[in-house]
């Protein structure tokens, strides 16, 4: 099933979502911000660096290493997980809507 990697952790879930966020923002965003924006409850950096290591390698994320400093990774969601992303987010709508709508 291709939506169980966002079903793996909830740390899996949130970094797909942050991602996901920036991807449809037409922005990048960095490995540090990542970092930043999820708790550090849900994971450590490094294992956010092997679930972002994770998604790239299954073909979920694209990593863009910036032309200014080659330090700093930014990524963005593939052209195929964007198609999971919206489908997953259409079933989410039919959920909300049937439950919440009657």
């Amino acid at each position: 099933n291709e939506n169980q990697f966002f079903y793996t952790s909830m740390l899996h879930f949130a970094i797909s979502l942050e991602i996901g966020i920036n991807t449809y923002n037409k922005n990048l965003i960095s490995y540090e911000n990542i970092c930043y924006l999820i708790p550090k409850q849900l994971g450590s950096r490094s294992t956010i660096q092997s679930i972002l290591n994770n998604g790239i390698q299954l073909g979920y994320f694209e990593k863009i290493i910036s032309r200014n400093d080659k330090r700093v990774k930014h990524y963005k969601l593939s052209n195929n997980f964007i198609k999971i992303f919206e489908n997953w987010i259409e079933n989410q709508r039919k959920i909300l809507k049937a439950h919440y709508i009657k």
